[in-house]
């Protein structure tokens, strides 16, 4: 998908040689245990910032070695939502470029925020693999150690707890509210696609990738089929 920079147009055949179009590579997370729950089943905890499936991980991994043939991608950077089976995708499709940078943005996490499974954890959470990072919780997700070489190249982790659109547990005491919070946790999940847009268009690349979710995509995109990968 092509993004035009306000005031500049480019043939598609050019798009690379002239700074007035940008490219985006927009690429939804690979199958959660979610994207297979019973949807009467999905506001569960047990699907909280839910996380790949086995088929997930392979269908992420198919992608390393397209995305390593720098003739085929390229990208300079990669965006991704810091939902754990984003940030698991990207880790496993870029596992074999070593120097591209995996940027966590809030604003690409999936909307619909009063669904367990679109509800993040914090960044102690994330790099533990657990509920909120505390010493003596279970691991239930994959912690940041276990995503391989990339997460090395994971930048932005302490950023997304500053954003608007990141804020775990104030998230879930809107949607214990029932009608009302959930109406405001909606409102807010729409006003971080022109965020992201607007971080999208401030990146330092002139191809990058987005790794985030099936509303995010067919939203920018206007289209409908989103599947996994």
């Amino acid at each position: 998908t092509k993004m035009p920079v306000p005031g500049a147009a480019a043939p598609a055949a050019a798009a690379r040689a002239l700074s007035g179009v940008r490219e985006v590579i927009f690429i939804r997370h690979g199958q959660s245990i979610a994207n297979v729950a019973p949807e009467s089943a999905r506001s569960s905890l047990k699907y909280l910032d839910a996380p790949l499936t086995d088929l997930g991980r392979q269908q992420a991994d198919a992608w390393a070695s397209n995305a390593a043939a720098k003739k085929a991608w390229d990208v300079d950077v990669v965006l991704t939502s810091p939902l754990i089976r984003a940030i698991e995708t990207s880790a496993r499709i870029f596992q074999q470029d070593d120097a591209v940078p995996i940027q966590l943005v809030a604003a690409a996490r999936e909307g619909w925020w009063e669904q367990t499974e679109n509800r993040g954890r914090g960044a102690a959470a994330l790099c533990a693999g657990t509920a909120t990072g505390m010493p003596g919780e279970p691991q239930l997700w994959p912690s940041l150690a276990d995503l391989g070489v990339a997460a090395e190249r994971i930048r932005g982790l302490g950023s997304i707890e500053e954003s608007a659109a990141w804020d775990p547990l104030g998230e879930a005491e809107l949607a214990a509210r029932g009608g009302e919070g959930r109406a405001i946790l909606e409102q807010r999940a729409d006003a971080t696609l022109s965020e992201l847009k607007r971080q999208i268009m401030a990146a330092p690349a002139r191809r990058l990738a987005v790794v985030c979710h099936y509303g995010v995509i067919s939203r920018l995109c206007d289209v409908r089929e989103v599947p996994n990968c």
